[in-house]
């Protein structure tokens, strides 16, 4: 089975560039027989979206199924996008999407969003009409949880045509955190909490440095690591990360809070995590997606402590005790503490993610891939007589 994957692609600094690497290199480990290629997307700049390059070369590829890595500010929200699904579902091209991120036309939060969105709502463009759309071009669409299904449901997406399959977890060699920072060349004493990834607004940093004042207290040997390298650099994010630095200042938190300024290379990410004593996302936002981060840090065996958002939903079941209010930093700031001080908490705690880390690792979720492609290619092979 040859299957042809569209995505941002690396070295690219995108999400969907590790997932899409992850994802293919998966496949072929589970499965030897199923060939994977890649082909770029059209890009994050909508001047460069030349569908009929990526037309093209979905003709020169001429794959069993073709598997789109969808996340608006990559694809756009134009029409073109459509057609191109339209067009091979005319040539009986088995189709997958994943819809990495799913809005409603209430959303107020864009996340990593299409260019050209500027500050029009969404119901104005019917974005639930758009996703629908896709659903329904698709032998099968994608999303990581079920809470994303429930709303793209809602908006009345087939759900014969829905398949909920976890973001994969990498399947990390063990390592304690005291390991890992004698490894980077840290004191195994100071207690690291990394708040990793592009720095951006909706990453609600300003609470967390205001959590973490009360950490710092309770802990004098906790220092906050803050992802501090931005994609875009306007005017507004960049008073945000003045507030972010003068709140620090203000609290007297200079010599604790260290910004990283350049985003952390694929090489290093997994021994960082395991010298992270807790992973803090306490991101505000309200788009439905799933968290690379998150499941990295579950690959990593690190504690995380995350919003109560749809974002990260996975962790509502038997993890709900890490989940935090964005807006209320002292409830934040309790949840860090009893991690780093209360041993059988944090016991359990891993405990319970290392479940969700085992659910959702890579090769489980590469095998669900197959099958669902098996199942795309169903009505092809039969109309073929084969």
């Amino acid at each position: 089975m040859r299957a042809t994957l569209v995505s941002t692609l690396l070295p690219e600094q995108c999400g969907i560039a590790s997932y899409s690497s992850a994802l293919a290199h998966a496949l072929h480990e589970v499965d030897t027989t199923v060939e994977v290629s890649l082909i770029a997307a059209p890009g994050f700049a909508a001047q460069e979206r030349d569908w009929a390059c990526v037309a093209r070369a979905l003709e020169a590829h001429d794959s069993d199924v073709v598997h789109f890595q969808h996340e608006f500010g990559i694809f756009g929200m134009g029409e073109q996008f459509l057609e191109l699904l339209e067009g091979l579902r005319a040539r009986g091209r088995p189709i997958v999407v994943t819809l990495h991120t799913v809005h409603t036309n209430l959303s107020v939060d864009f996340g990593c969003t299409w260019p050209d969105a500027g500050s029009r709502p969404l119901a104005a463009r019917d974005i639930e009409r758009y996703q629908r759309r896709i659903v329904e071009l698709a032998d099968f669409a994608v999303v990581h949880h079920a809470a994303i299904a429930q709303v793209i449901l809602r908006h009345g997406a087939p759900a014969a045509r829905l398949r909920v399959i976890p973001h994969g977890t990498p399947v990390l060699p063990r390592q304690s955190p005291a390991a890992a920072k004698t490894a980077l060349g840290l004191d195994p004493d100071c207690r690291i909490l990394l708040a990793p990834g592009y720095f951006r607004r909706s990453k609600n940093i300003l609470r967390l440095i205001e959590a973490f004042a009360d950490v710092a207290r309770r802990v004098p040997q906790a220092q906050l690591w803050i992802g501090g390298h931005a994609r875009e650099q306007t005017p507004e994010l960049r008073r945000y990360r003045r507030d972010c630095e003068q709140a620090a200042a203000r609290l007297g938190l200079d010599g604790s809070v260290r910004w990283l300024p350049d985003p952390i290379d694929s090489a290093s990410m997994p021994t960082l995590f395991q010298a992270a004593d807790v992973i803090c996302c306490a991101y505000e936002e309200d788009t439905w997606s799933a968290s690379g981060i998150l499941h990295m840090a579950l690959g990593a065996g690190a504690p995380v402590v995350a919003s109560r958002i749809p974002k990260f939903s996975e962790l509502s079941g038997g993890c709900d005790d890490l989940l935090v209010r964005p807006s209320d930093p002292s409830e934040l700031a309790d949840v860090l503490i009893r991690l780093l001080v209360d041993d059988s908490f944090r016991v359990v705690s891993a405990a319970r993610l290392s479940q969700l880390a085992e659910q959702s690792a890579w090769p489980r979720v590469a095998a669900l891939h197959i099958d669902a492609y098996r199942r795309a290619l169903r009505p092809a092979l039969a109309h073929a007589g084969v």
